[in-house]
């Protein structure tokens, strides 16, 4: 199913300046949400407030990816 070479004619959907910027809000995001740990810990929050973590660290992956994927 997979041709050889497939992958040498992809092209990237965006441009090496929206690339940046994903990559700027993932680490941003990623960021934050360690951050939003250290607070945590530090106000030793409940262990249910550790599910508000997966919006930054899910927000800093998919800007990350995006930008090294070129989507």
């Amino acid at each position: 199913m997979d041709e050889p070479g497939l992958m040498d004619v992809c092209i990237p959907n965006i441009g090496p300046a929206q690339r940046r910027r994903r990559l700027f809000s993932g680490i941003v995001m990623a960021a934050v949400g360690i951050g939003l740990l250290a607070a945590f810990a530090a106000f030793s929050a409940g262990h249910l407030w550790g599910l508000v973590l997966f919006l930054p660290y899910w927000g800093g992956a998919t800007g990350v990816f995006q930008a090294l994927e070129k989507t």
